[in-house]
């Protein structure tokens, strides 16, 4: 896996918007969906997880609420840093 930074990012995220259509909302709800996917294969027995994410566009987060919480298992997010 390689690290990229903050405006590597968003310059992968716009490479793929303008290359393949993909909007920037379906990127980070995807993101979020496979986070939620990833956490509760590792977990499987967790009662509770907590997500903390920094600003930024909160479409994973909105993903996170929705798939992370499947199941019945409890989920709770929350967005720390200044807004934009």
């Amino acid at each position: 896996m390689k690290i990229v930074s903050a405006a590597e990012m968003r310059a992968i995220d716009r490479a793929t918007s303008e290359r393949f259509g993909v909007s920037s909302l379906t990127l980070m709800e995807n993101a979020g969906t496979a986070v939620a996917e990833c956490v509760w294969s590792e977990y499987p027995d967790a009662k509770r997880i907590v997500v903390v994410c920094g600003k930024g566009t909160t479409g994973a987060m909105d993903s996170w609420r929705r798939d992370g919480a499947r199941g019945g298992k409890g989920c709770a997010s929350g967005v720390v840093g200044e807004s934009r």
